[in-house]
């Protein structure tokens, strides 16, 4: 199992628990914070996916390593003042449509 199914899976399981747990022995306070946390940590994964692939992009296209392509991407988050995952998101998107293939090619 790759370690994003298991962070998946330890996800998962925590927000299991959490709605297990309900409200008998923890405040609604807390576990409000913990759901939130849990759609954080979950939010992150999934972003991290296609930070990885832009990570790449860069790393194939100029040579770098994964710390320079990140610092590009970081970069570019700062210099346009958007999240670093919509600046991944945007780079893997262009990527992809240049190397769609033409409608009608083999």
């Amino acid at each position: 199992m790759e370690l994003r199914e298991q962070s998946l899976e330890v996800l998962a399981r925590a927000e299991r628990t959490i709605a297990e747990i309900g409200l008998e022995g923890v405040g609604s306070d807390r576990v409000a914070a913990l759901t939130r946390e849990v759609e954080g940590l979950r939010k992150a994964m999934e972003s991290r996916a296609v930070i990885e692939q832009a990570k790449g992009i860069i790393m194939g296209s100029t040579g770098c390593d994964a710390d320079a392509a990140f610092g590009v991407l970081s970069k570019q988050s700062q210099y346009t003042n958007r999240k670093l995952r919509e600046v991944a998101e945007e780079l893997v998107a262009q990527k992809a449509r240049r190397h769609r293939p033409a409608p009608g090619s083999p």
